[in-house]
């Protein structure tokens, strides 16, 4: 069959029924359509990937969208709605003939074509085809021009050259690995996904400092943490939220993929002379988190206490330093959307603005393609004064913890010897409605620990002699009953009792630096404050 128009007169089949085959829609014009006459083929999807040639018929009567069809110039398949399914989109396709019969080429026992000399197309042109095998699908583009009345054929010598075949050719590609033992077991996707081009990434709306307490409304608020800004270490150790305009894939966002950095501050040693404690140079240092994670659109990231005892540390050592450079990245290659191909499009620009010494981004983030990583940076400056109280209790071979009672007065709630630190362990714990109450305590790895401890007071709901709540630096709320779960401190508290809650005390020294560390050198008392 041959095809001055290329094979491109086609028409998708709404329904066929005996010799009516219905079209979803005519042919565009008289040249570009059906006439009585015409041959058409009706295939569909299935036959073409099998590589199975349709049926041949000829037209005999045109009505619109109904094409009446000549039964007795079949070549091929009945044609009915079970061989070419409406699902599997079946079409027919007209070709170029106004023969009365289908004419099939000589073949030999083995079903190879035996050459038959030309065969007349239309004006003049004919096609020999050489003795061969041909597979269904074969074809050949023949360039020919009216204004020279020519065919642009190549020549061997004086006669037309015989070609191979211009197509189809089929190539192959690993999409999966499929393994089978007696039932399917496993599939490995090998396709190499990628979203559509004109597709948007995710991009970051901005970035907050968990919540804050606005002290005359009495309402949470959200704290923006701008590029280039300096922000406190309590401020810090509320967590950092990014806010996305779309979900996250929780998968792909971990430690690896979201992280904070500071340069922290070089000294020169002691035994330097005037040099000694200036700074030399900055080392550039990951932050440990106690938490990473996604939820909904947002990106949470919350540093471990004792990373900000860490910072703390450094900037006390460092002379003439008043805060840290540190640097908030999110992997733009690697975190990806939830339920889409999308990943981060972080690329963000500054906006300079006259009489502002920082330089504040724009957001959202993005420039139009996916894969950007996203990057701000702040200054991280020392603890500010709080309004907790402070305290110590001296004490001679033992550490005790203390909390304040209902008067407000501070009493031993627990102790534990030096050598303890480094273990874990519950201590029974003496209640103020005279229950007992067994609650974990967390002596962790290195020269610091943390208390976790719990009074009917505090179970009750009284906390107006603490003076604040206590806020989720994750979802910026604050925890129903001021009490937070167990599993809510990662890393730092010991696995809490199923029944109850936790709460958070802040160890101390005499000194007034919150969170300060366990020093045997000049450990004079220490006390707990609830946070």
């Amino acid at each position: 069959k041959w095809s001055r128009e290329n094979g491109s007169v086609a028409a998708r089949v709404e329904s066929i029924s005996g010799s009516e085959i219905t079209l979803t829609a005519p042919g565009r014009d008289q040249l570009l359509g059906f006439a009585t006459g015409d041959w058409i083929e009706v295939t569909d999807d299935l036959h073409e990937l099998r590589g199975e040639p349709g049926s041949l018929i000829r037209i005999i009567e045109v009505n619109d969208r109904v094409l009446t069809v000549e039964a007795a110039t079949l070549d091929g398949p009945a044609i009915t709605q079970t061989e070419y399914q409406l699902g599997a989109n079946a079409k027919v396709r007209r070709w170029e003939s106004a023969g009365a019969q289908v004419v099939r080429l000589n073949v030999d026992g083995n079903g190879v074509v035996v050459e038959d000399g030309y065969l007349p197309l239309e004006d003049g042109v004919q096609v020999r085809f050489e003795t061969g095998t041909f597979r269904t699908g074969d074809y050949w583009v023949i360039p020919a021009r009216t204004e020279g009345a020519t065919v642009e054929w190549p020549a061997d010598g004086t006669q037309p050259a015989a070609l191979a075949p211009h197509g189809i050719e089929h190539h192959y590609c690993r999409v999966g690995l499929i393994s089978f033992t007696r039932a399917l077991t496993r599939i490995d996707d090998c396709r190499c996904l990628f979203q559509p081009l004109c597709a948007c990434g995710i991009r970051v709306r901005g970035v907050t400092l968990g919540v804050s307490t606005d002290q005359t409304a009495g309402r949470l608020t959200a704290v923006a943490l701008r590029n280039d800004t300096e922000i406190t270490l309590n401020q810090f150790a509320r967590g950092v939220v990014v806010e996305c305009d779309r979900d996250i894939d929780p998968e792909t966002v971990s430690r690896a993929t979201c992280f904070i950095t500071v340069e922290a501050p070089m000294v020169m040693p002691g035994q330097e002379g005037p040099a000694a404690g200036r700074i030399f140079g900055y080392q550039n240092i990951v932050l440990n988190p106690a938490i990473v994670r996604a939820e909904g659109a947002r990106i949470f990231w919350a540093a471990d206490p004792f990373t900000v005892l860490a910072l703390s540390r450094a900037l006390q050592t460092a002379a003439g330093q008043r805060a840290m450079l540190a640097r908030l990245t999110l992997k733009g290659n690697f975190i990806q959307s939830a339920g889409s191909l999308a990943h981060l499009d972080g690329d963000t620009f500054s906006i300079r603005e006259r009489g502002d010494r920082n330089t504040p981004l724009r957001s959202p983030s993005g420039d139009g393609r996916d894969g950007g990583d996203f990057e701000c940076w702040f200054w991280l400056a020392q603890f500010c004064d709080e309004t907790f109280p402070r305290g110590y209790v001296p004490f001679g071979s033992n550490i005790q913890l203390t909390a304040a009672d209902v008067r407000g007065d501070r009493v031993v709630v627990g102790t534990m010897t030096p050598d303890s630190f480094r273990v874990t362990r519950n201590l029974r714990l003496p209640d103020f409605d005279n229950q007992a109450y067994c609650g974990p305590v967390q002596l962790a790895p290195g020269r610091f620990f943390v208390a976790y401890v719990q009074t009917a007071l505090e179970r009750g709901g009284n906390y107006s002699s603490f003076g604040a709540p206590l806020i989720d630096p994750l979802t910026g709320g604050q925890f129903p009953g001021n009490v937070i779960p167990a599993n809510r401190l990662p890393g730092i508290g010991a696995t809490a009792p199923a029944q109850a809650g936790t709460y958070a005390w802040r160890v101390r020294e005499i000194v007034d630096a919150p969170y300060y560390p366990y020093s045997s050198a000049d450990f004079r008392g220490i006390g707990s404050d609830l946070i």
